[in-house]
């Protein structure tokens, strides 16, 4: 019998497919990113096609109150696509130590001229990216099939 890699069509539910557009969709796509991960392997920055991707391992908050997953929660692999990038600025630790993954907290927008502004990525750690964007233009795709977290737990937040 040949063996085949797997595929996401062989899950037995839908992968998420979302773009955002305005300041309303940006709230719901920054909800859906929350407490992703991802190495600083997994972003770049497309300066010629003004795009900016990261490969992210999100929690999939929509399925979260699923009972059949018994307690555990699942994460799937996503990409998370920035068009209209004008420019990329960031305040990331040294990239001295590339094993630890960065955690995203929430995405941001504060509105400059003409619909562009400044689209921050809040990160865990006092670390930030933000790009100077010509309009709200972003997809997420998941990308691979869900997976059992290995923690199997929610991540905590101090208020």
């Amino acid at each position: 019998m040949k063996r085949r890699d797997a595929r996401y069509e062989d899950a037995s539910d839908r992968q998420l497919r979302l773009a955002a557009v305005d300041v309303d969709d940006l709230q719901v796509m920054s909800a859906l990113v929350q407490d992703s991960l991802f190495m600083p392997a997994d972003i770049r920055h497309l300066a010629e096609s003004r795009q900016l991707a990261l490969l992210l391992n999100r929690i999939r908050w929509e399925r979260i109150d699923d009972r059949r997953l018994g307690g555990s929660y699942e994460r799937v692999g996503s990409v998370l696509l920035v068009s209209d990038v004008l420019s990329l600025a960031s305040t990331l630790r040294d990239q001295g130590d590339d094993s630890v993954p960065y955690s995203l907290l929430a995405l941001d927008f504060l509105p400059g001229e003409d619909g562009g502004g400044r689209l921050q990525f809040r990160l865990a750690g006092h670390w930030d990216i933000a790009a100077e964007i010509e309009c709200i233009n972003l997809l997420l795709r998941d990308v691979t099939q869900p997976y059992t977290a290995l923690s199997k737990k929610l991540p905590e937040h101090e208020v």
